[in-house]
């Protein structure tokens, strides 16, 4: 049996979860070895076997894409406020303003 053309396909290069239920017998016994799980049992097991691990893998996806934390603040702001309540003396603020721009 040759490779189907023209399958969904997820994000990890196997079928998409609905195109399980297309497969045969012997594709989908491959698809379980290549992801790791048991290759056994009925047609209906292994569907339902790569659906469940389709499933985990695309809510571990979901989880892993977490937003970056806010920035914080940045050396030329914090040179700023330090000038503007005169906590640093004027030179000391033009000279690391230079090396903050470096």
């Amino acid at each position: 049996a040759g490779s189907r053309r023209g399958r969904a396909r997820n994000a990890r290069g196997g079928p998409a979860m609905a195109d399980f239920a297309s497969l045969s017998y012997r594709e989908l016994q491959a698809e379980c070895k290549k992801q790791g799980l048991s290759a056994g049992g009925k047609t209906a097991d292994l569907v339902a076997r790569l659906t469940a691990a389709a499933a985990v893998a695309n809510e571990e996806a979901k989880t892993s894409e977490a937003p970056p934390p806010p920035a914080g603040p940045t050396w030329s702001s914090l040179l700023q406020d330090a000038y503007k309540s005169k906590r640093l003396p004027d030179a000391t603020v033009v000279v690391l303003g230079e090396l903050c721009r470096e």
